[in-house]
Formats: structure tokens, C-alpha cells, sequence
């Protein structure tokens, strides 16, 4: 759970341009439903906005010291998008989670590391 948060944070801090299209709210107040909506809108830029905002979740996750998921080598953007429109469209009480820590805990679960000591 201490990488889940720590990801969630990064992503908060680092993900002011994850949303520049379609006129979304900034990263650190968009909400897991605002991310749903956007990954499954249809308005100008929304797919890209949430594209763009799990690339970065990507990212960030890649960069840490202790990754908080551990995609499978082939994983796609599309694939991770896709596990999180699943996972927040089964988990509706947490439309109002800060979108980072929706698409850490997403992710974690679709793609978990083997357990260290340092867990």
C-alpha cells in the first residue's frame, strides 16, 4: 500500500500536463469518475487527456524506487487504460479518490510485483 500512495503522490505532483486537453481539471483535484469519463467520453481530447494521464502513471510507476504495479513485459498503454476503466467502473465508491491514487491502486491490482521484504 506505501508504494500505491507514494505513486499516487508522484503522480500528483508531476501530472499538471496530463490533462491539457478537453478542458479538464487539474491533475491534483481530477477525480477517478472525472478520469472514467474521460477515458470513456467521446468529447474532443478526452480519450487523449486520460491516455496521457495513465502514460504518466506509467511513468512515474517505472521511475520509483519500489514500483507500486509491475506491468507484464508487452503491456500496452491501451491495456493499462483499459484495466482502469474496468477497475473504476466496478469500484463506483471511489469516483471521488484523487484520479492518481484510482489509477495506482487500478493498476496495482491488474499488475502486482512479487512481494519483497520491504513490501
Amino acid at each position: 500500500m506505501k508504494r500505491v500512495a507514494a505513486l499516487a503522490l508522484a503522480l500528483t505532483l508531476a501530472a499538471p500536463a496530463a490533462a491539457q486537453n478537453a478542458n479538464p481539471p487539474a491533475a491534483s483535484s481530477l477525480t477517478v469518475g472525472t478520469l472514467l469519463e474521460q477515458c470513456t467520453g467521446e468529447a474532443a481530447g478526452a480519450r487523449e487527456a486520460c491516455a496521457t494521464f495513465i502514460l504518466k502513471a506509467l511513468q512515474a510507476n517505472r521511475e520509483a524506487a519500489e514500483p507500486a504495479f509491475c506491468p507484464t513485459p508487452g503491456t500496452v498503454l491501451g491495456d493499462a487504460r483499459a484495466r482502469f476503466i474496468v477497475w473504476a467502473t466496478v469500484h463506483a465508491e471511489f469516483h471521488a479518490s484523487p484520479a492518481a491514487a484510482g489509477v495506482a491502486a487500478a493498476l496495482a491490482e491488474a499488475f502486482p510485483c512479487p512481494l519483497t521484504q520491504s513490501g
